[in-house]
């Protein structure tokens, strides 16, 4: 045994061509900047709910209520935070969520298959055969990315989109699309 941790997850007689990872640190694409966009609004309104449902409070005039109207002034402004959070995880949160995944995340290619394993509280292990008839989606660049695989991917409601999975921000782009092609042509 080598030590590799792929050994445990390849069929027999399956090669391992080549092993990675996509890029670490937070990462800023426009699809994030639009979300971020909403999330600020989001969050705008609910600050702005908070500030005004606790208006009582720092105005003063929580020293002149006394019964229900005084728990009221004390208590509703709390109903504002959880949309707070809500506003900060939209605005901010999704890149911390999106470089945590990217640093538990781990990309294989055999001479059979295209494999992504994510770690973390759920762990998984997905494959994809890499055949003749894979068509791969190739985004050149210093973190470039393979797209291979084609899945459904809700889209709110009953609406489906189409969802494409792959090796996403590696450094060696252009090696591992050479090697998907000798793949698909068996020439590995």
């Amino acid at each position: 045994m080598n030590g590799d941790p792929w050994e445990g997850h390849l069929d027999p007689g399956e090669r391992l061509l080549w092993t990675g990872a996509p890029a670490r640190g937070l990462r800023f694409d426009f699809d994030q900047v639009i979300v971020s966009v909403s999330g600020g609004v989001f969050l705008a309104f609910a600050l702005l709910a908070f500030v005004e449902s606790s208006r009582g409070l720092w105005g003063g005039y929580w020293q002149m209520a006394s019964g229900y109207v005084l728990w009221f002034m004390v208590i509703f402004p709390l109903f504002a935070l959880p949309f707070i959070w809500e506003g900060v995880m939209m605005a901010f949160g999704h890149y911390i969520t999106d470089a945590r995944i990217r640093a538990q995340t781990r990309y294989a290619l055999t001479d059979r298959r295209a494999i992504i394993a994510i770690g973390g509280r759920e762990p998984s292990l997905r494959s994809w055969p890499i055949g003749p008839e894979t068509e791969v989606d190739y985004s050149p660049g210093d973190e470039a990315s393979l797209r291979f695989a084609t899945g459904p991917r809700p889209d709110g409601g009953e609406v489906m989109e189409k969802a494409r999975s792959g090796f996403n921000r590696i450094r060696d782009g252009e090696q591992v699309m050479q090697l998907i092609r000798k793949v698909q042509a068996g020439t590995v």
